[in-house]
């Protein structure tokens, strides 16, 4: 039986930081921010079902990534931040300046991220050597693709994040 993903609402960043620190201090998880703004075909609510169905917001198989052409010979499935969580260090609120700040660039205009996507990073793998002279990188695979749901450990949901 596989294990419900935990869907959470929090109010802001530090919310969002305080359930992560309790849940996972001590721990490594992958953080992956998304906008779904950025999905505008289904409400807040329906992209969290459907990512707690399959386990991805990558849930178009038709729908290209950013710089498709550049990450399509490394074939990521998502892109994360791999990070150890303390409790004295926030993670969420660093994580969602550093989304807005990388949309400016890629779509020429901030987007502010308003769920966050945590995954067991045992059951991914990092592709390494995708940017020059970098052997890590943010770019990961599922290790068994018939399982993303039980890779994602949390959903949250950021009810004002403006």
């Amino acid at each position: 039986m596989v294990k419900a993903v935990d869907i959470i609402t929090c109010t802001s960043s530090d919310d969002a930081d305080q359930y992560v620190a309790k849940h996972y201090s001590g721990d490594k998880v992958l953080v992956r921010c998304l906008s779904s703004k950025e999905h505008a075909k289904y409400s807040l609510e329906e992209l969290v079902q459907l990512i707690a169905q399959t386990g991805t917001d990558r849930y178009d198989p038709h729908r290209k990534m950013m710089f498709h052409e550049f990450y399509e010979a490394h074939a990521p499935d998502l892109f994360a931040d791999l990070v150890e969580v303390s409790e004295e260090s926030p993670i969420i609120g660093p994580l969602f300046q550093d989304f807005f700040e990388k949309t400016k660039g890629d779509r020429q205009e901030g987007v502010r991220a308003d769920i966050v996507l945590l995954y067991d990073p045992d059951k991914l793998e990092m592709i390494s050597n995708v940017y020059e002279n970098q052997e890590q990188s943010d770019c990961f695979r599922f290790k068994h693709i018939d399982r993303k749901v039980q890779a994602l450990l949390a959903i949250i949901c950021i009810s004002d994040n403006t």
